[in-house]
Formats: C-alpha cells, sequence, structure tokens
C-alpha cells in the first residue's frame, strides 16, 4: 500500500508586550495522512544550541500533537513503514533543518524512499539500496561474550534473553524517556541454541548529535528470560540514547561497553546489533516512582506526570497483577485536580494498572502558587511522593548555558586551547530570560575525564568553578573552559533551588 505522509509544523510565539525577548516557539505537528494498519510513524526534533530534543510517535491520520521548544537551531526527522507490523514494510524518510526564533512559520517534511539514503538517517554499511538492512539482535553473556571467528554469534555464551521488542520511545525535552512509550515492535522470540534472531525490523543507524542527549532515532530493546514477551518476565531494558550508531564497531568487545554493532554482508547487508545480556533476574514490583517537572504554570494544564512501577533495584517491571494507585496531595491551599487527560477535561483520583503494565500518567491543574506535594499510593509497594511548584510567569526556575553575552554557545573546540566564552542565563518555565532577585552563585562542572576547568580570562590562566548573576540580571559574566584531552562531554551549571542547564561540547585534537 502507498503511505503518503506530510507534516504541517506551525511556529508560532506566545508572547505579550511585556516580554519582547521570549526564548521558545509552540510547535503543531500534524500526522495528516497516516493509516492505523501501517507499520508506525517517528517524528524526532534536536538542537545542539539548546540542547533540547523530542521524539513523538502517531497513530492516527488525524492526530496532531503540540509542544513548547527553545528557539535556536532545530534539525527535524521522521520515518514511516508501510508494513502490517510496526517498524516493517517499505520506509519513508523526511527531514529539514530551520532556525526557530519565534512568528509563525508553515513547514511541510517531505517524506520518500530517496531520502532514506541520506547519511542523516544511516551509513551504506547499513543500508540495502534505498532501505535500511534488517536488524539482527544476538544477545550473549555479560560475564563472557564475545564475537566468534567471523565475528557474527556469540552461541557458546548464550545470553538470558529469550524474547525481546524493539521500541522508539516517545519523549519532550527535560523529560526522561520510557519503554512504555512510543512505537513498539510486536515480540520476537530467540532459540535457545541461537543467541541471535534475524527480524524485518528496518531500523536507520544514522549518526545522531552528540552534543544533545537523547539525539535522533533514540532507541530502547526490552528483553525478557522468556519467550513471548510475558510481561512478568521482563527483565532488562537495553538503553541507546544516541541511536545504535553510537555503538561502534570495537575490536576489544565486549570490554567496549554493553553492547556493539556491526554491518554484515552475505550477499545483502545485515546490521548486527550485539548485547552483553546482564543476568538480571526478573524482579518483583517493590515500589512506585515519580517522573514529573519541578516547576509548572497556575491555572495550566499539560504539564504530565508518570507512576512508574519499580523493582527494588530501580528497574522497570509491569505490575503484575491489577492495581488501583490512589493519588493525592498537600498544599497550604486546596485547590489541585488531577486528570487523566492534556487538557484537563476529565478529573481522577486514581489510576489503573493492568498486569502488563508498568506506568500510567496524568495531568494537574493549580490555581494558587505555592509548593506542592503530589502522592501516589497501593497496597503492598512502597508508595512514592514528589514536589513541585506553581509558579508564575516571570519567577526564575532553571539555567541555560548560553555563549559570549548570551550568544549562541560554542559546540566544539581544541584540546589545551582556551574555548570561546560561555554564560550561564537565568530563565522562567516557559524558557523565557528571567531576572533574579538577589546575587545568586552558580556552580560550574563537567563530565569526563577531569583535566580542565574554567577561567575568568580568555587567556585561560585564572581559574574558577563559579559565576555570578547578579540581583535584577539574568545573565552572568563570561567563562572560559579549557581541557587537555579530547571527547565528547557535557558542561553543566547548577544552583541551589533551580533546574540546572547542561551543554554539549566536543574537544577535538588540535
Amino acid at each position: 500500500m502507498k503511505f503518503m505522509l506530510n507534516f504541517l509544523l506551525i511556529f508560532f510565539i506566545v508572547a505579550s508586550c511585556a516580554k519582547p525577548n521570549k526564548e521558545s516557539s509552540l510547535l503543531i505537528i500534524k500526522a495528516n495522512s497516516l493509516t492505523t494498519s501501517q507499520g508506525g510513524l517517528m517524528m524526532w526534533g534536536v538542537s545542539s544550541t539548546a540542547n533540547e530534543s523530542f521524539a513523538l510517535s502517531f497513530t492516527s491520520e488525524t492526530e496532531s500533537r503540540s509542544l513548547s521548544l527553545a528557539n535556536g537551531d532545530w534539525q527535524f526527522a521522521g520515518l514511516s513503514w508501510s508494513g502490517a507490523n510496526i517498524m516493517e514494510g517499505s520506509v519513508k524518510c523526511g527531514f529539514t533543518s530551520m532556525n526557530l526564533s519565534g512568528g509563525i512559520l508553515d513547514l511541510s517534511l517531505k517524506m520518500s524512499a530517496n531520502n532514506c539514503s541520506d547519511l542523516l538517517f544511516s551509513s551504506t554499511a547499513f543500508m540495502n539500496n534505498l532501505t535500511f538492512a534488517p536488524l539482527k539482535i544476538i544477545t550473549c553473556n555479560e560475564s563472557t561474550a564475545r564475537a566468534d571467528i567471523n565475528g557474527n554469534s556469540c552461541d557458546s555464551f548464550l545470553g538470558k534473553a529469550k524474547s525481546f521488542k524493539v521500541v522508539f520511545p516517545e519523549f519532550l525535552p527535560g523529560l526522561d524517556r520510557n519503554s512504555s512509550t512510543g512505537l513498539t515492535t510486536s515480540c520476537h522470540n530467540i532459540d535457545d541454541t541461537d543467541s541471535s534472531e534475524l527480524t524485518s525490523l528496518l531500523i536507520p543507524v544514522g549518526p545522531t548529535n552528540p552534543n544533545t542527549s537523547p539525539g535522533l532515532f533514540a532507541l530502547m530493546v526490552r528483553l525478557y528470560s522468556g519467550i513471548n514477551c510475558s510481561s512478568g518476565l521482563l527483565y532488562q531494558v537495553a538503553d541507546y540514547p544516541l541511536g545504535l550508531a553510537s555503538q561502534n564497531e570495537n575490536p576489544n568487545f565486549p570490554n567496549a561497553g554493553a553492547s556493539l554493532l556491526r554491518s554484515v554482508n552475505s550477499g545483502s547487508n545485515v546490521s548486527y546489533l550485539f548485547i552483553k545480556d546482564e543476568r538480571i533476574p526478573p524482579g518483583a514490583p517493590a515500589k512506585l516512582t515519580f517522573t514529573n517537572n519541578t516547576y509548572v504554570a497556575p491555572n495550566t494544564c499539560g504539564t504530565v506526570f508518570v507512576v512508574t512501577v519499580r523493582d527494588a533495584n530501580g528497574l522497570e517491571v509491569p505490575s503484575a497483577t491489577s492495581r488501583t494507585v490512589s493519588l493525592d496531595y498537600t498544599a497550604s491551599t486546596q485547590d489541585l485536580t488531577f486528570y487523566s487527560d492534556p487538557s484537563c477535561t476529565n478529573a481522577i483520583t486514581t489510576l489503573s494498572y493492568a498486569p502488563e503494565t508498568s506506568n500510567q500518567s496524568f495531568y494537574i491543574k493549580k490555581a494558587t502558587v505555592g509548593q506542592t506535594t503530589v502522592y501516589a499510593a497501593t497496597a503492598g509497594l512502597l508508595n512514592a511522593n514528589s514536589f513541585f511548584n506553581v509558579v508564575n510567569a516571570g519567577t526564575v526556575v532553571k539555567l541555560d548555558i548560553k555563549g559570549l553575552g548570551g550568544a549562541a554557545a560554542t559546540p566544539s573546540g581544541s584540546a589545551g586551547a582556551c574555548i570561546s566564552a560561555y554564560s550561564v542565563r537565568s530563565l522562567d518555565l516557559n524558557a523565557s530570560p528571567a531576572n533574579v532577585t538577589s546575587d545568586t552563585t552558580i556552580n560550574l562542572s563537567y563530565s569526563g575525564t577531569q583535566d580542565g576547568g574554567f577561567y575568568t580570562d580568555s587567556g585561560c590562566t585564572t581559574p574558577t568553578t563559579t559565576v555570578t548573576i547578579a540581583n535584577g540580571a539574568n545573565l552572568s559574566g563570561n567563562v572560559y573552559f579549557k581541557k587537555a584531552t579530547t571527547g565528547s562531554i557535557s558542561i553543566t551549571a547548577s544552583s541551589t533551588g533551580l533546574a540546572s542547564g547542561s551543554f554539549g561540547l566536543t574537544v577535538t585534537a588540535k
């Protein structure tokens, strides 16, 4: 069946005369002609300048989605499958780049098979003409995993997994990914005498932006210790936040990491994904946990809260039995209501979990500002609680790393050299600049090998670990960074009571 898809993206600014420097745009995505019986459709967006990314799946030809994105340079990609099963059949791809700066913008993301040959989606080693090479998943024993002399199996060292599902999870800027949401394949069983399963799944294996995680094509694999993907036997979720391309070929496998991706040609290309299969027995449900934003606006719906069932080790597990989870809250003013939908029309007080369900979501609306603690409780599991603050626009709630004088930050620099200036901006919950009400000290740190530091001068001679945003301002002074060795790192700005800001930096050889 022909599979045609057009996206209409409408970007517009939500601003008033009092806020001319709005730093976010509202994105509306419409899947104009998606047939629900087809192999599914995913849409991704990533911005290294804003250090944000998202992924959305579509299941209806009339479905539309909306989200607020920080202004800056964005790259968008879409992928559809025409098969009767999810992620199977012929593929069509679409991509574009644009700068979000507010206003109203229309964009049609054109989908075609020819677009899939672009290196954004996969290198030629993982392609067969204009389609992706089929995926072959190989699970190996955690302690003795290895590839044999041909590099194609570890059948003498079988992993524990007996079945699996592949997931392109949905996620929004600032919220965690979850393997129970998004586009999910059917179950694939693994033979007891063969560690591999050659599927008809067509997965993009292209480079992704190393400065932003998760990136394009962020993927998860749900592994089960029994056949047919029985919900009670889920014991591990292999997570690839930068996509499969980040699992580079390495002659020292398995010591290189948890997984390895390799292309093998036996007349046509096949994508081999080796997974070091940790021998973790299925954990019984032990506790509930929250995933939510720390700050929400008064009288506004759309902020999603997720309650997840986990085992004692913190692994996401199915509920195993039908459960009712009660919702409650404490606040100085009792004016909060729970809802099941993002438009806040269906009020609820409980969440229902089927045996195979591991998480459920809900929405809140509260009129007055202040701190609120929300609770989730069910018999037999450790209950969960989490706080959030209802704040008005203009209240500082988070930090963002910018460049010289608040311009776009520099994404790369040479090892041993003083890299262009960085600054820290204070933002409100709408990502608009917001002034602090007292001198605010910002702590600076970075990931990776600790062989660098921050400096107050462009010659990198005077070290520092902090910057300050002065009372009544929203931007710190400039700071510089230098690191001796190469690699992709994340610079973080943090201050008590505020959401931290981070920025990806690639340090290259001179």
